[in-house]
């Protein structure tokens, strides 16, 4: 539910920062946050989901490590991408814009690097497909149907990272990527992107863990009695 509350806040914001040409540093800075908020849960949950399908898959203990490392990395690019958006709202002069821009691109670069470990990871476990359990398997198939879906939020979020930004009040500089800014971009862009694809992959990671639930309801009838 949380995450709905989000979607809708974040619609909203951003249909009021594109109807002010000079948005106040409060909307940019809420409107920074809620984009790193949004896409940072995303990815640990698929982590989380990459991390249950590994159990018993391999037994080494580097995939452990490796997952843990790989939700330490988003945590800070959300850390990161928070502290730029925090920076912007505050901006009073050029080089304070250039600091908080600087952090965001940071922080947009490593979920885009996040996004590319958990392929690598998603393949790997394909590979291994004979060692996972069926259950299992079905959620792994239903990671593979949300990735792309992943790959075009995870490109929002760098778009949008990297599109032109100015001191509070004052305009922003206009160029290809303008569109995909956080608070004088396109409305519309934002809301095809982001709430659907989220409801999208929310839905179908459910789907895939209730399928899971049941079958292990089959394999330890046991464990599920009431």
């Amino acid at each position: 539910m949380h995450l709905v509350r989000r979607q809708c806040v974040g619609g909203a914001i951003h249909v009021a920062s594109e109807q002010q040409s000079n948005p106040s540093t409060t909307l940019i800075t809420i409107i920074a946050i809620l984009e790193g908020v949004g896409l940072s849960p995303l990815m640990l949950a698929t982590l989380g989901f990459l991390s249950t399908i590994g159990q018993g898959a391999t037994e080494s203990p580097r995939l452990g490590h490796g997952l843990r490392l790989l939700g330490v990395l988003a945590s800070v690019a959300l850390i990161l991408t928070v502290v730029g958006g925090v920076k912007l709202g505050d901006a009073k002069t050029q080089d304070d814009v250039d600091s908080g821009t600087k952090y965001r691109h940071i922080g947009v670069i490593l979920f885009l690097m996040l996004y590319i470990f958990v392929v690598l990871l998603h393949g790997f476990f394909w590979s291994l497909k004979d060692k996972i359990m069926m259950h299992r398997r079905t959620l792994l198939a239903g990671i593979s149907a949300v990735l792309p879906f992943l790959f075009i939020r995870t490109i929002y979020a760098v778009l949008s990272g990297f599109s032109p930004a100015s001191v509070p009040g004052t305009p922003a500089p206009h160029n290809s990527l303008s569109k995909f800014s956080s608070t004088t971009g396109s409305w519309e862009i934002y809301m095809a992107i982001v709430p659907l694809e989220k409801d999208f992959i929310q839905a179908d990671m459910r789907g895939g863990v209730e399928d899971g639930y049941r079958s292990d309801q089959e394999l330890h009838p046991r464990m599920y009695k009431p």
